[in-house]
Formats: C-alpha cells, sequence, structure tokens
C-alpha cells in the first residue's frame, strides 16, 4: 500500500541517482547482493543486540532494493532472470534478518519472542506465496495491509525503540501480516468464484 501511493515520487528522487549508477556501469544484481549483504549485517547486528546499528544495514539494503530495478531499467538491462532473482532474494534477506533476531532471542532464552518471530515469518512469506500463486492462476492480488515495504517500516521502528519494546512490534508483525494473507486469501477466491 504504502509502495502504491509513494511510487511515483519515490521515483523522481531516486531518478538522478539509479541514472548516474546506470552511466557508471554498475550492474544492477550486482546491487541486490550489495542488499543481500546489508541484511546480513543487519542480522549479525540484531543478534548481538545492537538493534540501533542493525537499522542503519535494513535502511541500506532497503535502499539497494529501490535502486536494483530502477538501474536495470535505466540501462536497459531489465531481465525476466533479474526480476527473478530480486524476488529470490528479497525472500532470503528478510529470513536472514528475522534469523538475526531470533538468534538474539534464542541466546536471551526467550521462547514467547522465538515464537512471535516464528509466526511473523511464515506470515511474511505466506503473504508473498498468496500473490504469487494468485497471479499464476491469472488473478492480481494486492490486497493487504503488511506489503513488504510496511514490514521494512514496522523492522527499522522496532530497531529504533530498543530491545525493550520491541515484542511490541513483533506482535504487531503477526498480527498484520497473517491479516494480510487472510485479505488476499479472501479477494483471491472472490476473484475466482466470480469468474
Amino acid at each position: 500500500m504504502i509502495e502504491t501511493a509513494l511510487k511515483p515520487k519515490v521515483t523522481e528522487w531516486i531518478t538522478p541517482i539509479t541514472d548516474f549508477l546506470a552511466q557508471k556501469g554498475v550492474a544492477p544484481n550486482i546491487i541486490t547482493l550489495i542488499g543481500l549483504g546489508m541484511s546480513l549485517l543487519a542480522a549479525a547486528a540484531f543478534s548481538l543486540g545492537r538493534f540501533r546499528v542493525a537499522v542503519f544495514f535494513v535502511i541500506f539494503s532497503g535502499l539497494c532494493d529501490l535502486f536494483d530495478g530502477a538501474v536495470a531499467r535505466s540501462s536497459g538491462q531489465s531481465s525476466v532472470f533479474g526480476a527473478f532473482l530480486d524476488s529470490c532474494l528479497d525472500r532470503f534477506s528478510e529470513i536472514i534478518i528475522f534469523l538475526g533476531i531470533c538468534l538474539y532471542y534464542l541466546w536471551a532464552g526467550e521462547a514467547i519472542h522465538i515464537m512471535l518471530l516464528f509466526l511473523t515469518m511464515a506470515g511474511s512469506l505466506m503473504v508473498s506465496y498468496t500473490k504469487a500463486r494468485a497471479e499464476g492462476l491469472d488473478h492480481e492480488c494486492k490486497v493487504g495491509l503488511m506489503e513488504r515495504p510496511e514490514r521494512i517500516i514496522l523492522l527499522i521502528l522496532g530497531g529504533l525503540i530498543g530491545p525493550a519494546f520491541f515484542p511490541i512490534i513483533l506482535l504487531a508483525l503477526v498480527i498484520l501480516t497473517w491479516l494480510t494473507v487472510f485479505q488476499r486469501m479472501h479477494h483471491s477466491w472472490q476473484l475466482m468464484e466470480n469468474k
């Protein structure tokens, strides 16, 4: 929802940067891989309890996710595989970050928080899967409150407020991601039943 609402403005802001990167011959897949590397660093920082440091890497990873597709289009390097790789590595990045947070709570012996993380990660994957499966059946499925940009924003907010209140963010993520899953399932059911 945020991505749809802000996409024209964000595209306008990042165009000078993406044009510059394209002119310098920076490969979009390299930007995608740098984003994955930033997610690994974010996970490491989360696992060590350095939540605010992790936020920096999460933001950097998010910027790479913005730039890679735009650079591909600007440089004429767009490809089906590039889009596929980007989507796959987005999922990897999210899983890696959740793993880092999970390690933090594992070492702290917080079983309830680990369960919240599991439910959040499962919900996040299901949000992506329901969209992909519906689109594979020729039905558009972009409904729902909690797409990837919204999840990243909540993670950044949680990292900024720190470990003490992070479980509140996790609870919100669990509720909102699973609500989105059910919204997409209901939306797809309506489309398929009315076809």
